[in-house]
């Protein structure tokens, strides 16, 4: 069945099943996906997705081992308009946040923003801009509330000026040196990424480096 599909449709399977194995590995990591059989059966009644046509696949999977019992994929299949975050919480596509952790979508889970820049859709570029103002926001608010509460001198984190200057770049869509740039100017700066102090920290990765700078 597989021979009668367009290359479209069989990247479409392999996202699906793709999606399905990291949902797995998140909610059931007993399970070796690298063992798995995987099958598909390919419905003929074609289905819309995004506008483009395509064959919808069932998939259905059983370990290599006999003994062990089947695990059927479409059971970890997230629903149409969802993403899934690497805590293994699905949320609306509307969120920008994740329901299950607070954390903020990543960027990979878009479908154009980073493999296919040219085709991002408004959607997309208005999720990243809605990120944005509220990452802003959030900060804005949190500084205001620390200075109100908190002496500063004893309530601190210590976070590598070379991040900070890169998620500075990303808020306001003002790239700097290392930023990272999406080659279609309507998306602009990226995320930087989680926060990573590395420069701070002596070979063995855990002892502050010598006459470091408060900014």
């Amino acid at each position: 069945m597989l021979e009668e599909c367009e290359d479209s449709e069989l990247v479409y399977m392999g996202k699906k099943i793709d999606a399905a194995l990291r949902l797995l590995a998140v909610r059931k990591p007993s399970v070796a996906a690298d063992r798995l059989m995987i099958s598909v059966e390919v419905d003929l009644n074609m289905s819309c997705v995004g506008g483009f046509s395509y064959y919808e696949p069932k998939i259905q999977s059983a370990p290599l081992s006999s003994g062990d019992k089947p695990v059927s994929l479409e059971e970890y299949a997230i629903p149409p308009n969802y993403w899934l975050c690497t805590c293994g919480a699905i949320t609306s596509e509307k969120e920008l946040m994740c329901k299950g952790c607070g954390t903020f979508r990543l960027v990979e889970s878009l479908a154009n923003m980073l493999d296919n820049p040219s085709k991002v859709t408004r959607e997309e570029i208005n999720l990243l801009e809605r990120r944005r103002e509220l990452e802003k926001y959030i900060i804005c608010a949190r500084d205001l509330l620390t200075k109100d509460v908190i002496d500063m001198e004893d309530c601190w984190y210590l976070i590598s000026t070379e991040w900070l200057n890169q998620w500075k770049a990303f808020v306001f869509n003002k790239p700097i040196k290392g930023s990272r740039v999406s080659s279609n100017p309507i998306i602009g700066v990226l995320p930087p990424g989680p926060i990573t102090n590395h420069k701070l920290l002596l070979k063995d990765k855990k002892t502050l480096k010598e006459n470091l700078q408060r900014v």
